[in-house]
């Protein structure tokens, strides 16, 4: 095209550009600023083309129909009323001098349905939060709330379960408490339809045992791994994963939609916590925190955050990095060597020079035809020996040759050999790598042929902990090796031809686990001997992608016999006959987890093959061994406690037994009985003993059978069951001419309560009998019946002195082999005991197991537990729970022991529904939370202060804990801390209001168990002392005797109990009057003025109702000055009396007051007293007084004055 033309259409191309923008922003204006405000003239008529004359030059606004049919169909207004019309004609003139003719009829179309709209305040939620549920109701588009509350409600579903319902959501929001995390459904209800739901997954933010990795460290994420985990290794990649941010103001969220990958690699860029869910279950959890130098970021970091928050987990990375990192992603200490390969093709014609000057040894490899190479022309050239320092390749090619040192004399860049910089790999480049390592079991690690892909982590890691047998963490753990050095070599992430180590070695043997988990540090297989080792002598062993673990170990354990107890929830005794030299009988202390708690303990030195074992447990700590020694025939038993040290030493039980004894131990609770099948030629019977916990006798010898006759070695013979406190069951295989299975039941003392009792009474010759109690008084009796050749089990319940079958003799296995043994061991459930079987299958050379209720009904079909058990030891045993003792492992799991086909004990744990137990038990119990300070119904007089509480978990780690307080006047979470332990911990407080307030703490453990404690505190705040103010008299200058009102104004938010002045007489003299309430004015009316002078109020006092005090200082002032005395009434002679007495009494009613000084009477004739004739003077206010009068007859009045 030419260029004149390729610039017109360029031109055009931004004309129509241009013009396409126009006409948007065109109608982007309409939209927003036209329509909204058209307006159109509406005539209204009755079904005719007269106008109705009251809607007429009606100027309305409308706006559109969101549920109409219609998008010409509008919302009109007219005169009042609602209309629904036509209205395109105002659409398509935009609005101007628009006339609407519209029928009156039409104001009954108008929507009248409420739609409600469910709005959450935020996108997505983690657990503790409060959900802001908030409901919006619409009319016809325009916002609505005159309906009937009562028919409008809310169900709130957690996952597939119905949960919450609201009813009459008067308020129209709902605040919901997020208490687990997983998916929620909210539902709106309206006269009971469904009118509009919403649904959220609510996360789970964890901030406890988390990946702590650097800023801009490449963090792998191997989606294979987790969801082996979760799938029993079925491959089934998660199609979203989600990262949650706590940036410490808020929690962000980052989804990324994955395709085909099995590794995400990502590279994170802030600090802080990081949660990692995958379709919705949660992953893993990352704590990013140091800082990589510059240049180091400048060179790895290759990733973006889209404008939506979407984080890129980008799997494509071009840099290089090889790392050496342990399981913890560690860096291991190591010097490497990145080599260009040493096999590979010779260029044909080329010269190459030996280095050396020296023989160039091509030890193996094909000579191929360099024009045909999948051809088949080739020669072997393994036996070829080149001489010649200076040699021309003919025009072959050379594939796999090795251990070549030479330099080319062409312009290939790199030697085979070469040491490489890491800047010279590149993507896909093949290398050999060279790893020297320091102070590591492996020494040297060689890779061959390693293809480079991006990045690459080798993982190499030391089981440092491995004299407690760390290295056990198995589904069938290694019982009788001793363990020298463990480790683990994880090549998953990396292409390769062939890879080898070599190592120094410190024991006999090398074990492997092919399926070693080396993130979580287990063997997901099983361990099986590799190779033979010589110590001091340097090994070489073969690498494969993948993760295997080794152990370097010594064999000492090969048993003949092995008896199983599980002492509580986590902790089991393994006790044994080894078979290696001496058959000494052992055990070891072991967390179920497969931990070694106390290693290997020797018990009896010596031994044979016929030698038995069995335990029983005292209690939680203390444990009774009971041994039959083959080579001294004889029962002997030890006490020891679980830090593996001997209580009570060897006690003889009985010193002649023969040579085909069985025993069996069970606890009572005070004391235990020892069964023991006398095989002596002189007894041939099957006792017992029973002894106190201290060792002594409390039941001599007694038997039960005295034909029993024991026949063969290493058979269960006898076995003991605990029914109650009181009563225990002996099982036991007669041997004799009867062959049966019989049972009886006994005392405490020994007492026979219920007869022996045959259970089967043809049993053949190899059967196998065991027993185990369970709750409500019942017991389960399993057997091998060895002429039919199965298993069969009856549980039966003691009543008083009977029996009760609950389950008749059942066989559950009716194939089981010419030769077996058996075990049963009760479970624990909530509400009943489960008992699990297990069995030597020889038919098809398995162990198998069933379990089933306390009424015989199977819970779990036989399943297999091993297919290689040994064939020569067939001995096993179970460890479960004892309701007697209410010890044992915990809720619905158990274990088994046995021997393999290489002779080694080994020993499994299992859930009650027959799936593996990793060994831990489940986290059920929520924390325990103390309120501490302030105490309950406290007071407290501070501003600032701390909330105190202690917590307590049974696994000693929390997830967090929050305040919760009404301190805003609704009780809901303040504040929360994260990455507890068990311990005291406390809140600041600071800044609050006086008042009332209650408090609580709820924590969250790291299987989110979550508790308050077990009831709110509330404590008063009572920081701010009353405010005392406006303080007033009513008058400062009275008469003695007059009255002074003062007043003040006293505020507290507790209330004023009491309040008081201070007060100050003219006379210096003080006193503390106690004043009135009436609301928050407190006053007092004080007419107590009798001295002359200034009173003084100087302090003002007041209390609270919580007891504070409070004063203020003040000055205010009243002066008394002098008073007349009160008006005298005269009494007798009346007035205007004619008396012709000349002494008559004259009488008066006075008002006694303290400041009279005197009295004065004055008698005149003259009514005016003007000059009067008589003055009479009393200073004794107390008496009458008599006046004599000789003179003045006509006496008709007298003044009677009083004063100072």
């Amino acid at each position: 095209m030419k260029k004149g033309k390729r610039e017109y259409l360029r031109k055009e191309n931004k004309f129509l550009f241009i013009l396409s923008l126009y006409v948007i922003v065109y109608l982007l204006y309409i939209i927003m600023y036209i329509l909204p405000n058209v307006h159109a003239r509406i005539y209204v008529y009755d079904n005719s083309s007269v106008a109705n004359s009251s809607h007429n030059s009606s100027y309305v606004s409308y706006d559109f129909l969101e549920n109409t049919s219609s998008s010409n169909m509008g919302n009109l207004i007219a005169g009042g009323e609602k209309y629904q019309a036509d209205i395109s004609t105002i659409i398509d003139n935009n609005g101007i001098n628009n006339n609407i003719m519209i029928n009156e009829a039409d104001k009954n179309k108008i929507n009248e349905e409420i739609d409600f709209v469910l709005v959450l305040d935020k996108n997505f939620y983690i657990t503790s939060d409060f959900v802001k549920i908030k409901i919006d109701s619409y009319k016809n588009g325009i916002e609505f709330n005159d309906f009937d509350y009562s028919k409008l409600s809310m169900e709130i579903l957690f996952g597939d379960i119905y949960s919450y319902r609201y009813v009459g959501v008067i308020e129209k929001e709902v605040p919901f408490y997020l208490e687990k995390p997983g998916d929620y459904k909210i539902r709106i209800l309206y006269d009971n339809k469904l009118v509009d739901e919403k649904s959220f997954f609510a996360y789970n933010f964890y901030k406890l045992n988390c990946s702590e990795k650097n800023l801009g460290e490449t963090i792998s994420i191997e989606l294979y791994y987790y969801d082996k985990l979760k799938n029993s290794g079925v491959l089934r990649m998660p199609q979203f994963l989600e990262l949650l941010y706590d940036d410490s103001v808020s929690i962000k969220k980052y989804s990324y939609k994955t395709s085909n990958e099995t590794v995400i690699r990502w590279v994170p860029d802030n600090k802080g916590y990081y949660s990692l869910y995958a379709d919705g279950e949660y992953l893993e959890c990352f704590y990013i925190s140091n800082n990589y130098s510059n240049s180091y970021l400048d060179e790895h970091l290759n990733y973006k955050y889209s404008n939506d928050e979407s984080l890129i987990l980008n799997n494509t990375y071009y840099y290089n990095a090889i790392r050496v990192l342990d399981s913890r992603k560690n860096f291991v200490d190591a010097s490497m060597k990145i080599l260009y390969p040493k096999k590979g093709f010779l260029k044909a014609n080329s010269v190459y020079t030996v280095s050396d000057s020296g023989n160039l040894l091509i030890k193996k490899g094909t000579v191929y035809d360099y024009n045909n190479l999948s051809g088949n022309t080739s020669i072997n050239i393994s036996e070829f020996v080149y001489s010649d320092v200076n040699m021309q390749l003919g025009p072959e090619t050379f594939n796999n040759v090795e251990e070549f040192v030479a330099e080319t004399l062409n312009s290939d860049k790199y030697l085979p050999g070469q040491l490489l910089r890491s800047s010279e790999i590149i993507e896909n480049g093949t290398y050999d790598i060279e790893l020297e390592l320091i102070n590591h079991p492996v020494k040297k690690l060689r890779i061959n042929g390693y293809k480079h892909k991006n990045v690459a982590d080798i993982g190499i890691d030391v089981l440092s902990d491995i004299y407690n047998n760390s290295y056990n963490h198995s589904k069938e753990n290694i019982i009788g090796r001793n363990p020298v050095k463990a480790y683990a070599i994880n090549l998953y992430d990396m292409e390769f031809d062939n890879a080898s180590f070599t190592a120094i070695a410190s024991a006999t043997e090398l074990w492997k686990c092919k399926d070693w988990n080396f993130t979580i540090q287990e063997c997901y297989g099983k361990w099986e001997l590799y190779m033979n080792l010589t110590p001091g002598m340097e090994y070489t062993v073969q690498l494969y992608p993948g993760d295997p673990g080794f152990v370097e170990a010594f064999s000492s354990n090969e048993s003949v016999d092995v008896d199983l107890l599980a002492i509580n929830n986590d902790t089991v005794i393994i006790s044994w006959v080894s078979a290696e030299t001496g058959f000494p009988l052992k055990f070891k202390i072991m967390n179920t987890n497969g931990s070694v708690i106390v290693n290997d303990v020797t018990v009896d030195a010596t031994g044979d093959a016929t030698s038995r074992v069995a335990l029983t447990a005292i209690n939680s700590t203390t444990f009774i061994i009971g041994h039959f020694d083959g080579p001294a025939q004889a029962n002997y038993f030890y006490v020891y406690n679980i830090s593996g040290s001997l209580i009570i030493s060897q006690t003889s039980v009985d010193p002649l037994v023969g040579i085909q004894s069985d025993v069996d131990v069970c606890q009572l609770g005070d004391r235990f009985p020892y069964l023991y099948a006398n095989a002596d030629p002189a007894d041939l019977d099957a006792d017992f003993r029973i002894f106190y916990n201290n060792g002594s006798v409390d039941v001599g010898e007694t038997l039960v059978d005295t034909a029993m006759t024991p026949e063969q070695s290493n058979q269960n013979l006898v076995s003991c069951a605990i029914i109650n406190n009181t009563r225990w069951l002996y099982a036991w295989y007669d041997a004799g001419t009867a062959d049966d299975i019989t049972i009886n039941v006994r005392s405490e003392t020994g007492t026979s309560i219920v007869a022996a009792t045959d259970i089967d009474a043809a049993v053949g010759n190899n059967a196998q009998v065991a027993a185990t109690g369970l709750k409500n008084n019942m017991f389960a009796v399993a057997f091998y019946d060895s002429v039919d050749q199965d298993i069969t089990i009856t549980v039966r319940q003691l009543n008083g002195a009977a029996l009760t079958t609950i389950l008749a003799a059942t066989d559950i296995d009716t194939a089981a082999g010419t030769l077996s043994r058996v075990a049963v061991q009760e479970i624990n459930m909530v509400n009943q005991s489960y008992f699990v079987v297990a069995w030597q299958d020889t038919s098809d050379t398995t162990i198998k197991a069933g379990i089933y209720n306390q009424t015989g009904a199977q819970v779990v079909a036989p399943f297999s537990i091993t297919t290689t058990p040994s064939t020569a030891n067939r001995l096993l045993d179970l460890a479960g729970y004892s309701s007697r003792l209410d010890l044992g492992l915990c809720n619905g799991t158990w274990a088994i022991a046995y021997s393999n086909a290489s002779g080694n004990t080994v020993w499994k744990t299992y859930y009650s529904n027959g799936s593996i137990w990793d060994g831990v038990c489940p986290d059920v119990s929520p924390p325990e939370i103390t309120l501490v300070y302030p105490e309950n119904n406290s007071i407290i007089e501070l501003i600032n202060y701390t909330l105190n509480y202690s917590v307590i978990d049974n696994r000693n780690y929390l997830l967090n804990c929050t305040l919760y307080a009404n301190f805003s006047g609704v009780f809901n979470s303040i504040n929360t801390q994260y990455n507890l332990y068990s311990g005291n911990y406390y809140f600041n407080i600071s800044n609050l209001n006086d008042g009332q307030y209650s408090w609580n703490i709820l924590c969250y453990d790291n299987s989110s168990n979550n508790a308050f404690a077990q009831s709110n505190f509330t404590y008063k705040q009572n920081y701010y002392l009353s405010n005392i103010s406006n303080e007033q008299i009513n008058i400062t200058i009275i008469n003695q005797s007059w009255s002074v009102k003062f007043n003040v104004s006293i505020i507290d938010y507790w209330g004023i109990d009491y309040s008081y002045i201070t007060l100050t007489y003219p006379n210096g003299s003080q006193n503390n009057i106690y004043l009135n309430k009436s609301g928050q004015e407190n006053y007092l009316i004080f007419n107590d003025t009798i001295q002359l002078g200034t009173y003084n109020i100087t302090f003002i006092w007041s209390n609270d109702s919580l007891g504070q005090s409070n004063n203020k200082t003040t000055l205010l002032s009243f002066n008394v000055t002098p008073s007349p005395p009160s008006e005298f009434s005269l009494l007798t002679p009346s007035n205007s009396t004619i008396s012709n007495n000349l002494a008559p009494n004259l009488t008066w009613e006075q008002v006694i007051e303290e400041t009279f000084a005197n009295y004065t009477i004055i008698i005149d004739k003259d009514e005016n007293f003007g000059s009067p004739d008589f003055k009479y003077y009393s200073y004794n206010i107390l008496q009458n007084y008599l006046v004599d009068i000789y003179k003045f007859l006509d006496v008709y009045k007298a003044i009677i004055y009083g004063g100072k």
